[in-house]
């Protein structure tokens, strides 16, 4: 038995470490048992590179923190601060690393505080995670964002900030290499936008990596291989703010000119792959580790991108016809009166699947302009049941055996053995489209799940169905619906609003939530399909 225990434990841990790059498992080594280097403070005068320059970021209206009651509002929760910037209580990593971002800096409001903030952090900050390296990159970009407008200097300040990035120079989250290594990178840019090095050290690494993120971290399509449409969002941002800093200094520097052509391009495809991952309402698809309240709404990132790029560019939900899209794995359905996405991703980022959940062949569905079918979302990264819970298969619209995963995700941000499209077709007769797929997530168990998609103008059916059955075995498929309609249930029918109706098989409804955002929940319905004792099918029939 407890050789049995040890070959799993073995299993689970070289299943997660066997897509790493080498250099990734050298950095791991290391910061395991040596831990991320000590900042050093500079007490030499750091020469500013630029007193103002006349650059655009996106803002917003609401300022999370209240520095006179040292009380900060944060992804639904409200924390306390000592002199010390502690919290008076333990509080989720998370919210402790959104106060040390700083990201209320780029708030309208409360203008006259916040210098003053940065040095009260500057001479009484206590709190060690504030100098992760991925919190020091969000901090070093909001800071030199504000201090780019003040037309002053401030050497405290300077001397600081200078210290940072060394900091950060030599505490690189090549470990990770996804989206803070790109963090990271951009951090870097900014300093050397602000500082006035002879060698241009943060902006020269800092480009260096920015390349070698847009080269290896999103498909020629322009999708984040992370395959989350909130980080999509969030790189895409980070990318024009790299663009415009580069752009519109007078900072010159080799290969200058074709490393902006090379992020421009890529802005423009990866703008357009973020337009595939919305919903009519204009919010974001809930894949993989996706939620609201992080990245920014679509509303800013469009007059942002128009802004700096003198372009436009909008999807259209006007035709009668389907249009069909496959971004890179992901299946994109769509017409005037609804929207189909399916995560039939095969190609992730295999050495970052940090962020990824067990739902390979689920869905959402939004029609006549409204959320019908949803995944559940996140609330959460703490290695915690509903951590757990929200990466699960039954989390997600697809199919589960025994309510397993078919990908291994563990911990908050680790996965396994993960599950693999066998067989994929698409085929298009007369604008109505049958998709089918099948993975090999629950093969150890001598199972096959087939999924088929037949989609038309005003009417998707689901099928799924499985190689065999064994008995005392349970076979479901999982549908979570938006909690945003009124809802009727009958034996077979699901009746939504005044037009939608969901015929089935057989169902069962249950109380449930969704996800919107960090530590929020609102109620919803879900339902499971199960397979009846002598069939290997379950099926639904969505009407509008």
């Amino acid at each position: 038995m407890n050789f049995i225990k040890v070959f799993k434990v073995f299993s689970l841990y070289f299943n997660t470490v066997k897509d790493l790059k080498f250099i990734q498992i050298i950095y791991l080594i290391k910061y395991k048992f040596l831990g991320f280097s000590k900042i050093k403070y500079y007490k030499t005068n750091i020469e500013r590179r630029v007193t103002h320059y006349n650059f655009f970021f996106l803002n917003n209206n609401n300022s999370n923190f209240d520095y006179k009651k040292r009380k900060f509002n944060s992804l639904n929760k409200i924390i306390f601060l000592k002199r010390n910037w502690k919290s008076r209580y333990n509080q989720d990593k998370l919210i402790i690393y959104n106060l040390h971002y700083f990201d209320f800096l780029k708030s309208y409001k409360h203008s006259e505080y916040k210098l003053n903030i940065i040095i009260d952090w500057i001479n009484n900050n206590e709190e060690i995670l504030a100098h992760d390296p991925y919190v020091t990159s969000i901090r070093i970009i909001n800071w030199v964002k504000y201090l780019l407008y003040q037309k002053k200097n401030n050497v405290l300040v300077d001397k600081n900030l200078y210290s940072q990035g060394m900091h950060l120079i030599n505490n690189l989250e090549l470990h990770l290499n996804g989206n803070h290594y790109f963090t990271n990178g951009k951090a870097l840019i900014f300093l050397g936008i602000y500082f006035n090095q002879l060698n241009n050290t943060f902006l020269i690494k800092g480009c260096n990596i920015i390349e070698y993120c847009v080269k290896n971290h999103f498909s020629k399509k322009g999708m984040h291989l992370e395959r989350s449409p909130m980080y999509h969002a969030i790189v895409l941002e980070d990318l024009i703010d790299i663009f415009q800093v580069l752009n519109f200094s007078n900072i010159n520097f080799k290969n200058k000119n074709n490393f902006l052509k090379f992020i421009k391009l890529k802005i423009y495809k990866i703008y357009y792959s973020y337009l595939l991952l919305l919903h009519p309402d204009n919010k974001i698809s809930f894949f993989n580790d996706s939620t609201f309240g992080i990245s920014s709404h679509y509303e800013y990132l469009k007059n942002y991108f128009e802004i700096i790029f003198k372009k436009k560019k909008i999807l259209k939900f006007t035709s009668k016809k389907i249009s069909f899209v496959n971004l890179d794995g992901f299946l994109i359905f769509y017409n005037e009166s609804f929207y189909l996405i399916i995560n039939a991703c095969n190609d992730y980022l295999n050495f970052q699947k940090g962020h990824m959940h067990s739902s390979l062949f689920s869905f959402e569905l939004s029609c006549n302009k409204k959320r019908v079918l949803v995944n559940s979302g996140i609330s959460t990264y703490e290695n915690n049941k509903l951590r757990n819970f929200q990466r699960s298969a039954i989390a997600n619209n697809t199919f589960t055996l025994n309510n397993l995963n078919f990908t291994d995700v563990w911990k908050s941000f680790r996965v396994a053995r993960s599950a693999k499209i066998i067989k994929s077709s698409i085929i298009n007769k007369r604008n109505e489209f049958k998709v089918r797929l099948s993975h090999n997530g629950y093969k150890k168990y001598n199972i096959l799940h087939l999924r088929e998609f037949i989609i038309k103008k005003n009417c998707i059916k689901i099928i799924d169905t499985v190689s065999n059955k064994v008995s005392g075995q349970s076979y479901n498929s999982n549908y979570h619906l938006s909690p945003f309609l009124k809802l009727k249930n009958e034996k077979e029918n699901i009746k939504l609003d005044k037009n939608i109706n969901i015929s089935t098989s057989g169902h069962k409804i249950f109380n449930s939530y969704w996800f919107d955002s960090f530590n929020s929940k609102l109620k919803n319905k879900s339902f499971i399909l199960s397979m009846k004792k002598n069939e290997k099918i379950n099926q639904i029939n969505i009407e509008w």
